[in-house]
């Protein structure tokens, strides 16, 4: 039975305003005036849900009992302890932690940088099945130089999938799949071989439908593709196979690690020149586009993707700088944006902030208690149908590229096309909801210690700062409403996506310093106020602060089950059986709308819906 859910976050979309002449400014320019102002703000955090603020530095171990009875060394966590005033250690929330928050919401509402890239590795990401890859190709180290070739399929051998429970040292249990002939021997020769009774470059992996037979084909080389005159084809394929489990390890989930593995070892025996040049086995595509060169003749150009499997994953050329575009980290100089001019950052030449967050302790004793919590994975920008905007048509996209739906001959497959601009949804924000289940303990997960209820105070001191900005930064951190029970909050500490953490930020006094020069000597006036009436000069009436706002209200999935997608299974199984069929590809939904719910429900379920039990290409 299907039942709705909430995806733990969503994104705030990156708004115009960075583009917008005169957004960015120079810092020389905003700090030239006279009307600069000093001082700092009081701040409270009133707890909503527990807060958990792990000391990381000294975990602890505790054995517990695991269902089927036999014991685990389990990790606890304690709360994070700081020196106050006195040198006392004291349960506090690390002025870095609220720095961090407020920076992120600021960025956000004053549509600044993106301050932190991800690493620029290859991002790959593996196609889903109705956009399988149809063409096989040999790819061969020619000269120096690599080649891919389209290939004739010489012969066919029709064989069938066993399985059988493999054990290692340890005592680890896995599945081990494997391709078994008709005369029931199991095949021995590895892909990417070549084999002298055929005559061709043997090509396989382990279908998806294991139910059902299996062709392997055996290649020959026929028409070049493409040409390179550096590693690139090599550097993708092998990234594609990292990603796919190559270390054959028991913990990988993937069924296709040996096929991997032996694929990896062919392409860096084509590499060595020790393959004699028979080329190694891929599935491959290309999409074509009008590009220019540096003296603006126009040519076109063939961008060609690479992949071990014809539901493989495909490595992308787009780094994080080129897909953020106009919101790639600020550098320290020339025009920089809202968050950069007031917090500062390291890029570049750097720039030194001129707000400064103290540590926020309690103003009463701290009530503690224990969560197990689940085991949170890392975010995963490689999920399409989530992290990226969809464009016009598609059925499936990702930072490159696009396929769209082409029906010929009542037969369906995917079209290519080159996407001109990445288009990462945005900001990831979570949303607020009660606390999820805990957890079983195991030697997996962890136990943490959090904080159950209370109040605690902090300070943030400015520097020189515009008037402006320091209205920018009061609104956003009450987030247009300064009141204690108010219904937009922050989420800190560890445990967002379960629930931890939501946190109401109030600014409970306003103390400005003002300095001016009278008759050659330096006057220092003080000033107190309230910040009831909060105001963003940048406005509120947009998309981007409209997000913002929903998603820090506590209101928004109140009463909603707020859980990762996961039919009842596991979370890749459900991202597993969305990408079976274009017609039933489920994207996040646009966090503004009236119902951002999803649906899980049973694999059956699912594949029923979608009628495509015989897929077997791999």
């Amino acid at each position: 039975m299907s039942e709705t859910f909430v995806n733990p976050y969503n994104f705030v979309p990156f708004g115009t305003k960075i583009k917008e002449e005169g957004h960015k400014k120079n810092k020389e320019v905003v700090y030239s005036g006279n009307n600069l102002v000093s001082g700092w703000l009081d701040v409270s955090v009133n707890i909503k849900t527990p807060l958990i603020i792990p000391d990381g530095a000294h975990p602890y171990f505790e054995e517990v009992t695991r269902k089927d009875g036999r014991r685990d060394q389990h990790k606890v966590y304690s709360l994070q302890k700081l020196p106050d005033e006195d040198g006392k250690l004291c349960y506090a929330i690390p002025g870095s932690e609220l720095r961090g928050a407020v920076r992120s919401a600021y960025e956000a509402v004053t549509d600044s940088c993106v301050p932190f890239l991800l690493k620029d590795g290859k991002i790959s990401q593996r196609v889903p099945i109705f956009g399988s890859l149809r063409r096989r190709g040999l790819l061969s180290y020619e000269g120096g130089r690599w080649k891919l070739y389209s290939t004739v399929t010489v012969a066919t051998e029709k064989v069938g999938v066993e399985y059988r429970e493999e054990t290692d040292k340890r005592g680890r249990k896995q599945t081990v799949y494997y391709l078994k002939r008709s005369d029931g021997k199991e095949v021995r020769e590895t892909t990417g071989s070549y084999n002298s009774d055929h005559g061709g470059v043997m090509q396989y992996n382990i279908p998806v439908n294991t139910k059902q037979p299996y062709h392997i084909a055996y290649l020959t080389k026929k028409d070049v593709v493409k040409e390179w005159n550096n590693d690139e084809p090599y550097e993708f394929l092998m990234s594609v196979l990292d990603g796919d489990g190559v270390d054959r390890s028991l913990k990988s989930r993937n069924r296709n690690k040996k096929p991997a593995f032996d694929l990896k070892k062919a392409l860096e025996a084509e590499k060595n020149g020790q393959n004699h040049e028979n080329g190694v086995p891929v599935y491959y595509f290309y999409v074509e586009f009008d590009n220019t060169d540096s003296s603006g003749k126009t040519y076109t150009e063939r961008l060609v993707y690479i992949s071990n499997s014809a539901i493989g994953r495909i490595a992308q050329r787009r780094k994080w700088r080129e897909i953020l575009g106009e919101h790639v980290p600020c550098d320290g100089k020339g025009n920089l944006c809202p968050a950069c001019l007031l917090f500062g950052t390291k890029e570049g030449e750097g720039l030194k902030g001129r707000v400064r967050f103290s540590d926020a302790f309690p103003t009463s004793e701290v009530k503690t208690e224990k969560h197990t919590l689940a085991i949170l994975g890392k975010p995963r920008a490689s999920a399409f149908e989530f992290y990226l905007n969809k464009p016009d048509d598609a059925t499936y996209w990702n930072f490159d590229f696009y396929g769209t739906k082409i029906v010929r001959d009542n037969k369906s497959y995917t079209e290519y096309h080159h996407l001109e601009k990445a288009l990462p949804k945005g900001r990831k924000m979570y949303w607020h909801a009660p606390i999820a289940k805990e957890a079983f303990p195991n030697n997996l997960n962890s136990t943490m210690e959090a904080i159950s209820d209370g109040e605690f105070k902090f300070k943030i001191f400015f520097d020189d700062i515009t008037n402006t900005q320091l209205e920018d930064l009061i609104w956003t951190i009450a987030m247009g409403e300064n009141k204690k029970d108010g219904r937009y909050r922050y989420k800190l500490g560890h445990g967002k996506p379960l629930g931890y953490g939501s946190c109401k930020l109030t600014v409970d006094g306003v103390h400005k310093r003002s300095l001016r020069i009278e008759d050659e000597e330096i006057q220092i006036s003080m000033t107190e106020e309230n910040a009831d009436n909060p105001f963003l000069s940048y406005g509120t009436d947009n998309e981007v602060v409209k997000t913002f706002l929903k998603m820090a209200d506590v209101e928004s999935v109140k009463n909603r089950k707020v859980e990762y997608p996961n039919n009842g299974f596991k979370i890749y199984e459900w991202f597993a059986e969305n990408r079976i069929n274009d017609a039933g590809l489920v994207v996040l939904p646009d966090p503004l709308s009236s119902d951002v719910s999803l649906k899980n429900g049973s694999k059956e379920e699912r594949w029923n819906k979608t009628g495509s039990k015989g897929y077997n290409r791999r």
